[in-house]
């Protein structure tokens, strides 16, 4: 079963706290599935990730997109895939991201390019425009 949770984002700084929160909430080992529009803020979403559980990485972390995944060394580390380019599992196999699950946290933009990753996710984050600096986002936890 699910649990939805829905939350306005009237800044930054709201999708920072939003995503300090999940990251104190999920699990170390966890699959993060990360959807929406070009510019909705999954890498920010992820930056702040990131920043909430390994403070000292906060300024390494960009966005994947061509080299579809860049890991930071945490405890356990944290993989951030961007699947823009990925067409299929077998692409997803080809860049060892099964492997990537094992004892980490993993993190992917565009998660809804693949619906695998979807159905695999322990945490799926929507974000949506609403207008200037405005988002929505949609998190669902499977628990």
């Amino acid at each position: 079963m699910s649990e939805i949770e829905e939350h306005s984002l009237a800044s930054e700084a709201d999708t920072a706290r939003l995503a300090a929160d999940i990251a104190a909430r999920a699990p170390a080992s966890c699959l993060i599935a990360l959807v929406g529009t070009l510019g909705a803020g999954k890498t920010a979403f992820t930056r702040a990730f990131v920043s909430a559980r390994a403070p000292e990485l906060r300024d390494y972390v960009s966005s994947p997109t061509w080299a579809l995944c860049n890991s930071y060394p945490s405890e356990p580390p944290i993989h951030h895939l961007d699947l823009y380019r990925i067409d299929s599992v077998d692409d997803l196999e080809g860049i060892g991201f099964w492997d990537l699950l094992d004892d980490a946290t993993v993190l992917v933009e565009w998660g809804d390019r693949i619906p695998l990753v979807l159905e695999e996710a322990d945490v799926i984050v929507e974000l949506h425009h609403e207008g200037e600096d405005r988002r929505r986002a949609r998190v669902a936890w499977k628990r």
